[in-house]
């Protein structure tokens, strides 16, 4: 996982990666406010932009993500090109909702490893409520749907803030460190 003490040698494309990880977080989090909003009255819907807006938030935060182990990066990347691809071809209603949920592991497990590295409270409730919401949305539009989403859109907000304050060596950490070999 990412190390908090500063690394000296950070350059223009470490600090360009750390933006662009931390804006994704914080259209992962706007994004899922709008899922949550709409929860309670609608089904899910391919072309709605907060699904959209997740898939890019998703997609910004995975690809500049700072983690050493190489085989929980691959995996992160997996579910998002799983997730973004079922959740905007509008093949059927399950297969958005089974996308939406392959970028709620993502989600998860970027609050978890945030977590898991700095401590931010209230992140290890993430996967729950995510989880919660996804299942609860299932059966239908419906109020646990939508203040589950809240719950966790609350908490993806917050580490968003979070991580626009630390400075960039947090996300970058040691890099000698990381998992890049065969």
């Amino acid at each position: 996982m990412a190390d908090p003490q500063p690394d000296d040698a950070i350059d223009d494309h470490d600090r360009r990666t750390v933006a662009f990880y931390r804006l994704g977080l914080a259209l992962t989090g706007a994004s899922l406010g709008g899922l949550a909003s709409e929860a309670p009255f609608r089904e899910v819907d391919p072309e709605n932009w907060a699904v959209r807006g997740l898939v890019a938030g998703v997609g910004l935060s995975v690809l500049h993500l700072h983690l050493y182990d190489r085989r929980i990066r691959w995996f992160l990347g997996l579910c998002a090109w799983m997730g973004a691809w079922l959740a905007l071809t509008g093949l059927h209603i399950w297969a958005t909702r089974a996308g939406l949920g392959a970028l709620f592991v993502v989600v998860s497990g970027l609050a978890l490893k945030e977590r898991f590295c700095f401590k931010i409270p209230g992140l290890g409730l993430v996967p729950w409520a995510l989880a919660l919401g996804i299942v609860a949305w299932s059966a239908g539009p419906n109020v646990v749907a939508g203040a589950s989403l809240a719950v966790a859109t609350a908490f993806v907000l917050i580490m968003a803030v979070v991580k626009g304050r630390q400075p960039v060596g947090f996300d970058v950490g040691d890099k000698t460190r990381y998992d890049v070999g065969p």
